[in-house]
């Protein structure tokens, strides 16, 4: 009954990947000390993650092509039948 532990069937990348989340939430933990510094950091981190979503979004929608896209594709799925706007 000598069974291989979840960290031994990991990979190199995996591992790789469990030590950097590690070391993001330590960071978060040494900059958060209260609930309201969590809540601060947590929104900052949240508005700069939207910024840049909008900012892509923009990009993407500013070629005519993708927005005529969009646009079918919305029809086609019948959105505005499945949602009250």
């Amino acid at each position: 009954m000598n069974e291989k532990t979840v960290w031994e069937s990991y990979t190199e990348e995996d591992k790789k990947k469990v030590y950097d989340f590690c070391e993001e939430y330590r960071t978060f933990l040494s900059k958060c000390k209260t609930e309201r510094e969590c809540v601060k950091e947590i929104l900052k981190e949240a508005e700069a993650k939207l910024n840049a979503r909008l900012v892509e979004q923009d990009r993407y929608f500013a070629n005519p092509e993708n927005k005529a896209k969009w646009e079918k594709e919305r029809q086609d799925n019948l959105v505005n039948e499945r949602f009250c706007w």
